[in-house]
């Protein structure tokens, strides 16, 4: 399956892990860091070096990979970029 491997944006990290109906605590278990840096990179507090953004997204495509199909859908057609979180 086709792996999404730019770099992305905290927002766009935020939106994938809602997709698949995640927490921060639970994408951190899975990738194996903590919550807080789960919060750190969705807020761009902190880079995401590309070996984990590596890891988190062959993980996540293993485990849900209609929702990352979706996830690349829209980034590529910038459907992205009008998601607006409250």
């Amino acid at each position: 399956s086709y792996i999404h491997m730019r770099s992305f944006t905290g927002l766009e990290l935020r939106v994938l892990r809602k997709m698949c109906g995640l927490t921060c605590e639970q994408l951190g278990n899975l990738s194996g860091v903590s919550k807080q840096t789960i919060s750190n990179w969705e807020l761009e507090k902190q880079e995401m070096i590309k070996v984990v953004r590596v890891g988190i997204m062959t993980i996540l495509s293993s485990k849900y990979p209609e929702e990352v199909k979706t996830w690349n859908r829209m980034i590529e057609t910038g459907e992205m970029s009008r998601i607006i979180f409250v």
